[in-house]
């Protein structure tokens, strides 16, 4: 009994050190995913300018329309791996099940919104840049089968229980990236980062299998079987997944693309960085709660009323973080301008302060979310992201009116901090949760909140006063 006991404590403690190590490495792969990212636009700027981010963003949003059509749930096969740990045929099956229909599908697929793109870009774009422009679409349609082929792999490493090595495999995706695009870019210019991300996404991919086919003896470094059940069982999860995120899908590129066409390509880049910077900020976020969702799925299975208290302390917690974190982004924005554009500019300054009132706000459901993700209650978070795409969709169109894209910072601020909040207030009532926790807890979240959003407030209307734009 005593030497049972001891095992048990010993699993206990390996169990909580894989989650204490994959929580760890999955926020270095966010900083270093999101520092790459960063240092790499800011060698485009140098070499290219605000017209090259511009242009690079604006490709990625058109490309982006076709993932909507994605329904292989290859996000989800980590899912489908997970639950069957003593099937190994099976879940060699799936993976290349999943696999081989998503090279497929996205190869059907990026024939058919070729010559639609290709005209929808011409026209979006200056004279003397079609060219260039329809040479990135070319190359970004070409790396997409390679990128989410890589992702089903690495999501199925996922579902090995592997979330270490995923992230390791990530973070060596996104030096390859870095260093490529510097040699690149200097050489070949905006198409330098096209020639490196398909690189990194290669990598990704030749990596994820070889692995894959160390933890699954069966597995072949290429597809070798196809399964009809798993196809099936792959669609119907996925066309349920895809319910749920056709809404960002769209409203995301639809913007992007809408600002490139209406405003300019400058105006797109400067949006561009200043939403990377407000939404990475959720991204680190994030990556630091995703550890809690299995605690949240346990619990809740076996107490909900420990789940609740679990929950109230997390999110109380959490709420404060978020203040904290955006109010130094937005105290950093004029260092962040003279990063990227060697200047304090004042439409940079208010697009990263309205951004980030609108990520901030959203970002204080993070944990709510993840809670009702545990209790398997979903559909106040569909809700809120298809009221997200709409509202949004109707006041970015009204915005571009008035060929200030100041307005269409305000328009995707107030769209993506409406919807997350009536996901919030649904779930936190049908839940009977208390997210901003009890007593001086209470307190301290809805003050550091409060602090936030003024600081937000009076930033974005300095700027205005100012009037220097």
């Amino acid at each position: 009994m005593i030497r049972l006991t001891e095992k048990l404590r010993q699993l206990a403690r390996s169990d909580e050190q894989r989650v204490a190590r994959n929580r760890l490495l999955s926020l270095m792969q966010s900083v270093v995913g999101i520092g790459t990212y960063f240092l790499v636009m800011r060698y485009v700027l140098a070499v290219a300018g605000l017209g090259g981010v511009g242009l690079w963003s604006l490709t990625m949003g058109f490309v982006a329309f076709i993932r909507v059509m994605d329904l292989t749930g290859a996000g989800g096969l980590a899912r489908m791996v997970a639950l069957n740990p003593d099937n190994e045929r099976l879940r060699s099956e799936y993976v290349d099940t999943v696999t081989a229909f998503i090279v497929a599908l996205y190869a059907v697929l990026s024939m058919i919104a070729y010559l639609p793109l290709r005209y929808a870009m011409a026209g979006s774009v200056a004279p003397g840049t079609e060219i260039i422009a329809h040479a990135l679409l070319v190359w970004a349609m070409i790396s997409l089968p390679l990128n989410v082929a890589g992702m089903a792999q690495l999501s199925a490493i996922d579902g090995l229980g592997r979330a270490d090595i995923r992230s390791m495999l990530n973070i060596a995706g996104f030096v390859l990236y870095g260093l490529l695009a510097a040699i690149l870019v200097s050489s070949q210019g905006i198409l330098g980062l096209a020639y490196a991300q398909i690189a990194q996404y290669a990598l990704l991919l030749v990596a994820s299998r070889v692995v894959l086919t160390r933890r699954l003896p069966s597995l072949r470094l290429v597809p070798s079987r196809f399964s009809r059940k798993a196809a099936g069982q792959a669609l119907h999860y996925g066309f349920r997944l895809q319910a749920s995120s056709i809404p960002m899908s769209l409203f995301d590129p639809l913007t992007r693309v809408v600002l490139g066409r209406w405003i300019g390509l400058e105006a797109l880049g400067i949006y561009d960085l200043s939403y990377k910077l407000a939404g990475n900020v959720r991204t680190l976020l994030q990556a630091g709660m995703n550890p809690f969702l299995p605690e949240f799925a346990r619990l809740w299975s076996t107490d909900k009323a420990a789940a609740r208290a679990h929950h109230a302390m997390v999110s109380a917690r959490a709420i404060r973080t978020v203040a904290i974190a955006y109010t130094v982004l937005i105290l950093a924005t004029p260092a962040f301008s003279l990063f990227f554009l060697s200047q304090v500019s004042a439409e940079f300054f208010f697009s990263v302060a309205v951004l980030s009132l609108g990520w901030g706000v959203a970002s204080v459901g993070l944990a709510t979310q993840l809670f009702a993700r545990a209790a398997g209650a979903l559909r106040w978070s569909i809700a809120g992201q298809w009221l997200l795409l709409m509202l949004g969709a109707a006041l970015v169109y009204l915005a571009t009116r008035s060929y200030e894209f100041i307005y269409v910072a305000i328009a995707v601020a107030i769209a993506i901090a409406t919807g997350h909040m009536v996901a919030f207030a649904g779930e936190t009532r049908m839940l009977t949760l208390t997210p901003f926790g009890t007593g001086k807890q209470a307190i301290t979240s809805l003050a550091a909140l409060a602090g936030f959003v003024a600081i937000a407030a009076l930033a974005a209307g300095a700027v205005v006063m100012m009037g220097n734009w």
